[in-house]
């Protein structure tokens, strides 16, 4: 028999669970000292020549983006910042020692002005990257990594007016004339109001009064005329030491830094790619060196330091020069929204909506305030290096601290007034083989511009007008001024200098002619088959009965 079954003792109730204890709050990661200094950075595919039949020749290798305001490694910034001065120094040591060698001055002073421009280049760098609110909504700064250098734009007028300057006997050849660089300097200052005001005006008011059919014709006139002044420096120039101009030796100099250039391209690595026009400069520098070329007075007799408005220009005012100028604080608004549009692509920050209004408005009067303050601390004007960005596009490094970074490197290579020496002791074949590359490089910026017009009959008579003007005058001197003799009323006189600058001048002519063109031609209407032309003429025809019959029906 079994046993009796025990009744089932009642279940307990599960524990509840024990109280959570206090948490204090997570303590923030710090970062260590490892990637604060270098992050995690590809640094090989940075410095890493292209080397043939590699994987690495014909494919790219993804790296990190930096966005604008993101904070970079200590080495990563100074990279990135030694690039984007690297691929700057070259532009900004032209434009001051071609207009040195076009007043005959003194070696000193062309060592002050290359160091100056490069300080200054930095210091107009930083207002635009730091960006300052106004009123109303206003500002100065794009707030992007916008670098800021000697614009090549005023170049021409430079030298048409130091060149009319000789001509009245204010300037002598050969004899250093430091008061005509004054007076380009106080006619800046003037012309740099221009671009002021324009930054008040909506962009695409400025860009419909200079639609890309004028801006792209002026930059490929300033390119063209100015490919003429890089090779007479690769000949040797207005001074040869050695060697008469045109001698095999200033030839083959200019030679080898055209070819290092494009050596760099081909095999480089990006960083190296980056820096091409410098890289080649130096090479230059070195061979010149090794030949016993380096005219080392220059480099032993400047400074150890140097800083801006160490030496001063008596300032005056030559109006004749003006409207060109004003021309070309125009022209360079327009190019500075292009350059701030295509920072704010390459940096994927908007490009519409009031955010990007504002940052154009801020590049633009930043500009022309920056021209305003480089003239006054004795250097050409300013504008914001359309070069950079593709800097920005192949490293991927959009921060601004890489632009703070690279405009402290141009301060730091500025006041070390050794170095503007060495650029002054080069020879001139040397900087033509540079500036070759570097002019056409503009020119090839104006038929960039000039791919987006739409090609019809009306663009293109407004091309081949002013373009036929533009580059006659650049290849024949002399062409429109001859006729105009001088006049003994000193009014008159000064009326026919101005007269003289703006004819005598390529891309003022050729500029003159593209707007006055694209105001009075009428649009062209689009092209249609002849079948449709048909049907749009039926159509139109049946429209005007309906009127007339609907007309006589109220009558």
């Amino acid at each position: 028999m079994s046993a009796p079954s025990q009744p089932h003792a009642p279940t307990p109730p599960p524990p509840s669970p024990p109280a959570p204890l206090p948490q204090s709050p997570p303590a923030p990661q710090s970062r260590n000292l490892v990637d604060v200094v270098f992050g995690d950075y590809d640094y090989t595919a940075l410095c890493m020549p292209r080397i043939p039949c590699t994987p690495s020749w014909r494919t790219a290798t993804p790296s990190i983006f930096f966005s604008v305001n993101e904070r970079l490694p200590i080495v990563v910034g100074l990279l990135m910042g030694f690039q984007h001065a690297l691929a700057m120094v070259a532009g900004i040591i032209t434009v001051p020692r071609l207009l040195a060698i076009d007043l005959s001055l003194e070696a000193s002073d062309r060592a002050y002005l290359t160091s100056s421009a490069l300080t200054i280049s930095g210091l107009m760098t930083l207002i635009q990257i730091m960006r300052f609110r106004l009123f109303k909504g206003y500002w100065i700064g794009t707030g992007l990594l916008s670098m800021s250098g000697v614009s090549f734009t005023f170049l021409p007028i430079a030298q048409a007016m130091f060149a009319t300057l000789r001509d009245s006997d204010f300037c002598q050849d050969g004899v250093p004339c430091p008061d005509a660089y004054g007076r380009w300097l106080g006619t800046v200052m003037v012309g740099s109001l221009v671009e002021i005001a324009l930054s008040f005006i909506p962009h695409h008011t400025l860009r419909k009064a200079f639609p890309p059919v004028v801006t792209g014709t002026t930059v490929l006139i300033i390119g063209t005329s100015l490919i003429k002044v890089g090779l007479f420096n690769w000949r040797g120039g207005q001074a040869p030491q050695q060697f008469p101009a045109g001698h095999a030796r200033w030839i083959g100099l200019g030679f080898f830094v055209f070819s290092i250039i494009i050596l760099t391209e081909l095999f480089g690595s990006p960083f190296m790619r980056n820096t091409q026009v410098m890289i080649g400069l130096i090479a230059g520098i070195v061979l010149s060196a090794a030949l016993g070329y380096l005219n080392t007075q220059s480099i032993a007799d400047a400074p150890l330091f140097t800083f801006p408005l160490v030496r001063r220009f008596k300032l005056g005012f030559y109006g004749p020069a003006l409207i060109p100028v004003m021309i070309a604080f125009a022209i360079s608004a327009v190019e500075a929204i292009g350059d701030v549009t295509a920072s704010c692509e390459v940096s994927r920050v908007e490009t519409e909506g009031e955010q990007f209004e504002s940052r154009i408005q801020g590049g633009l009067l930043a500009d022309g305030l920056n021209s305003l303050l480089a003239a006054l601390l004795t250097s050409s004007p300013t504008i914001t290096f359309s070069q950079n960005n593709g800097v920005i596009s192949m490293t991927r490094t959009a921060s601004r601290l890489a632009g703070v970074w690279g405009a402290m490197w141009l301060i730091v290579m500025g006041v070390i007034g050794k170095l503007g020496g060495v650029f002054v002791a080069l020879p001139e074949a040397v900087l033509g083989g540079m500036t070759t590359f570097l002019f056409a490089s503009v020119a090839v910026s104006g038929l960039r511009i000039l791919s987006g017009v739409q090609w019809d009959r009306r663009m293109r008579f407004i091309l081949t007008a002013s373009l036929g003007l533009g580059l006659g005058v650049e290849m024949v001197d002399d062409v429109f001024t001859e006729f105009i003799p001088p006049a003994k009323n000193e009014v008159v006189e000064y009326l026919r200098q101005g007269v003289v600058m703006i004819v005598d001048t390529g891309y003022s002519i050729g500029t003159i002619t593209a707007v006055v063109l694209n105001l009075i031609l009428p649009e062209e209407g689009a092209d249609v088959s002849s079948s449709d032309f048909k049907k749009m003429k039926l159509m139109r025809r049946d429209l005007d009965m309906d009127t007339m019959e609907s007309g006589e029906q109220s009558d």
